[in-house]
């Protein structure tokens, strides 16, 4: 295989990351999106330190 990214050509791919942060920013091949990072809810704590 040529290049990586050849490995993912056949996907849709998003891409997670803070884009100013990205060194790839601007040079995703066709078919990859740069959709910003992903936040995961906040959880409530399982159990409180006595």
């Amino acid at each position: 295989m040529p290049a990586l990214w050849d490995a993912w050509r056949p996907f849709t791919t998003l891409v997670t990351s803070v884009p100013d942060l990205d060194p790839h920013n601007g040079g995703l091949p066709d078919g990859f999106a740069l959709v910003g990072p992903v936040f995961e809810p906040p959880r409530e704590p399982r159990w409180t330190s006595p």
